[in-house]
């Protein structure tokens, strides 16, 4: 079984462009590995391996489709052969590359991944935040990275000071409390954003919404993920705000998700999207409603 997960493992631990072509879609959720198919055409999606089991449906699947790939027999160096080249073809879309930003309130800089249409200027910059759990690494496990940057959009995903590959920067304020709003801003100068779209799920609420409230100048538009400290402002603050919002959450998650809500809807320029089944990280439980949420959203501000 080890060959087989070393052979089907192309970056990260994510396979790309499962069956894309035969229109079937692995997706991966917390809990399970499930298939789903589609009577429409599907261009890439990426699962996240999560251990050998995953990696087994997917060969077993490739063996029982494998005329419909094109391949002949369901022998593995053919097997192999065949995902090589269409992973490849599909991750030569996408320039991903890593580095570290320094921001003035942090005495260490930041880590950051983003993500490149393979041509053309990007339509919109997307900055993605995360929770305290987390980190950009599960935007790049997710395929958000990759979602974004090929719909022709500019992806950056930080990690927040303390967390990630940040841990050696200090946070400019205690979790639970609104950070100053400088600190966004400074990071959104150092990565050349320009008027940029932030997705702010959980933790990063502390970060975002300062942002939101002094610098909404700089924001193209708002994703918040049932963030947190919406309590910590007041509903004429929110009701000031002319930035285009999608409130993004799952139903499972009574506690955060409905707060936040409740002091989200005061924005006047909001939309809502319910995520049918999902908890509090909703974009984990499912990465494709997710994806296809937010991209149908960025396109309504071009």
């Amino acid at each position: 079984m080890d060959g087989w997960m070393d052979a089907w493992i192309v970056h990260d631990q994510r396979l790309y462009g499962i069956f894309w072509k035969h229109a079937v879609l692995l997706q991966a959720t917390r809990e399970q590995t499930s298939l789903i198919y589609f009577p429409h055409f599907l261009n890439s999606v990426s699962l996240p391996v999560r251990s050998a089991s995953d990696v087994q449906g997917v060969v077993e699947l490739s063996c029982e489709t494998s005329k419909c790939a094109g391949v002949t027999s369901p022998e593995q160096t053919e097997l192999h052969d065949w995902f090589q080249a269409v992973s490849t073809d599909r991750m030569s879309a996408v320039q991903i590359t890593e580095g570290r930003v320094s921001v003035g309130m942090c005495s260490q800089s930041l880590f950051y991944r983003q993500a490149l249409p393979s041509a053309g200027e990007p339509k919109l910059c997307v900055l993605l935040l995360h929770g305290i759990r987390f980190s950009s690494q599960n935007w790049l496990g997710i395929g958000s990275l990759n979602a974004l940057a090929e719909a022709g959009y500019r992806a950056l995903a930080i990690d927040l000071p303390g967390l990630g590959e940040s841990k050696a920067a200090e946070a400019p304020a205690v979790v639970g409390e609104p950070a100053p709003a400088e600190f966004l801003r400074q990071v959104c100068d150092g990565l050349n954003t320009g008027p940029v779209v932030v997705i702010s799920p959980s933790l990063s609420g502390m970060y975002s919404l300062p942002f939101l409230f002094q610098h909404s100048e700089q924001l193209k538009a708002y994703i918040p993920v049932a963030p947190i400290c919406t309590d910590k402002f007041k509903a004429e603050q929110y009701r000031a705000v002319q930035v285009p919002t999608l409130i993004v959450y799952g139903d499972q998650d009574t506690q955060l998700g409905e707060v936040s809500l409740n002091n989200l809807k005061n924005l006047p320029n909001h939309k809502v999207v319910v995520m049918q089944g999902a908890g509090h990280p909703c974009y984990l439980d499912d990465p494709v409603t997710w994806h296809k949420v937010i991209l149908e959203f960025l396109h309504t501000l071009l």
